[in-house]
């Protein structure tokens, strides 16, 4: 049968109190003797089958036996006491060793978060860097490419101004000469034959005397 307060129980890892089912702080002799009769009933051998009832019925006769008597109880409750005050500190160590896990654990995860942060940050950085680069390269280029055209329309211009006022430049020596000629030959009167002219020649003589 289970046991009013904590079901079927072997009564492994139970205090007395636990036993019994009374509240150590502040249980009477009456409420002990009370619940021991109650529970000696639960668990008696000849009303309860189940195989764990024998030696839960001697936990509860022992139990009775300590906690019925002044002297023996008190040196229990000492004893529970120690365990007690034991346990809580094995309670705050666990929590206190928890609290640590759990604190190393946020700080880690905090750290983690700033370093991923600042890799992207830097990688963001480093983005916005290479863009402002490359703008001001692609400026650059096309500074220069827009001075290279200016440059070069100077020159043109230039180039022909100097030719509009350069004077037209002289024939060629040869082209003189042969103009020379040319208007040589059409001044001049037609060749005679060989006789003619010796006969012109001396008519000419005697015009003159």
């Amino acid at each position: 049968m289970p046991h009013p307060q904590y079901g079927t129980l072997d009564g492994k890892g139970l205090n007395f109190y636990e036993v019994l089912g009374v509240d150590p702080l502040t249980a009477t002799d009456r409420d002990i003797q009370k619940m021991y009769r109650k529970t000696a009933l639960i668990f008696h051998p000849d009303r309860n089958k189940d195989p764990r009832a024998v030696d839960m019925f001697e936990m509860v006769q022992k139990a009775f036996e300590v906690l019925s008597e002044e002297e023996t109880k008190a040196k229990y409750d000492k004893i529970l006491e120690g365990k007690l005050a034991a346990e809580r500190r094995d309670m705050e160590r666990t929590r206190d060793q928890r609290d640590k896990r759990a604190a190393l654990e946020r700080r880690e995860q905090a750290a983690k978060e700033e370093r991923e942060a600042g890799r992207k940050a830097a990688a963001t950085s480093f983005t916005a860097m290479q863009s402002a680069q490359k703008d001001e390269l692609s400026a650059i280029l096309a500074t220069r490419k827009r001075k290279r055209a200016e440059t070069a329309a100077e020159l043109e211009a230039e180039l022909q101004k100097e030719a509009a006022s350069r004077p037209a430049p002289a024939a060629p020596f040869v082209n003189i000469v042969d103009e020379a000629f040319t208007f040589f030959d059409a001044t001049r009167p037609a060749p005679l034959a060989p006789e003619a002219d010796v006969a012109a020649a001396l008519d000419a003589l005697e015009a003159l005397m």
